[in-house]
């Protein structure tokens, strides 16, 4: 999260936020995560993140140019201890 976008403000002012994962695909389950949230705005962790997700979603062969590309200064990495979960499995069932 980019340290000036709403999103990045907001978490500096209020350290606390809500993680929400559905799957979309029938019969669909959802968890929400609630908790609060550490900042780190070290370049290395961001590069070392960006690099790990450029792996996962763009091939391994592309992970060093999206952390270059991505983990930049400004760009934090946040952390969340989740405090509250909720979720349901198999809604459609």
């Amino acid at each position: 999260t980019f340290h000036t976008s709403v999103k990045g403000k907001n978490l500096q002012r209020h350290e606390y936020a809500t993680l929400s994962v559905d799957e979309a695909t029938p019969p669909y389950s959802f968890v929400v995560l609630e908790g609060p949230v550490t900042l780190d705005p070290s370049p290395e962790a961001s590069h070392h993140w960006a690099g790990i997700m450029g792996a996962r979603y763009m091939g391994e062969d592309r992970a060093e140019e999206f952390a270059r590309r991505n983990g930049i200064a400004g760009e934090w990495v946040l952390r969340l201890t989740p405090k509250n979960w909720t979720g349901i499995r198999d809604i459609a069932l």
